[in-house]
């Protein structure tokens, strides 16, 4: 009978857990891999609904996979379920995905206040300003700090 000889490939990162990766539009993270075998390319491919193989839908790129790493942009898709895998480009069923899901977190620049706001009165109302970076499903928590602890004043959409 025929037999064939397949390649493997090891995800190196992300693979640990309590992985969070924060999009703010241009920050990047290597993915790392060991390649085994004669794989010529390797493809990249990313999950937002956890580490099963059929779940990463979602193409990176299509690189040799000699190099055993790519640096990838984050990519605006805020959750908490992600998963990369790295599969032989001629033959999807030589892959490997992350051990552990990984979560992407935008980010909130804070715009007002700000090191030239000075000093608030108590019971003054005030103006609090940010410009989020990412497509967040969730509200904004809004806190102080006096001194020893955080107390939160509200929440905004």
């Amino acid at each position: 009978g025929f037999f064939s000889v397949t390649g493997s490939f090891t995800v190196n990162a992300p693979n640990a857990t309590d992985i969070v990766l924060t999009y703010d539009g241009s920050s990047t993270y290597e993915i790392k891999w060991d390649v085994y075998g004669g794989v010529p390319n390797a493809t990249l491919k990313y999950s937002t609904t956890g580490t099963a193989p059929a779940n990463h839908t979602n193409t990176i790129t299509t690189v040799a996979a000699v190099n055993e790493s790519y640096n990838w942009t984050i990519p605006d898709r805020i959750g908490s379920n992600l998963s990369v895998m790295v599969m032989d480009a001629d033959n999807p069923a030589v892959n490997d995905t992350s051990n552990n899901p990984f979560a992407i977190k935008g980010n909130i620049t804070v715009n007002y206040p700000n090191s030239s706001s000075g000093n608030w009165t108590v019971g003054q109302a005030q103006y609090v300003n940010w410009t989020p970076t990412g497509n967040y499903t969730t509200n904004v928590i809004i806190e102080y700090h006096n001194g020893t602890g955080w107390n939160t004043l509200g929440t905004q959409a």
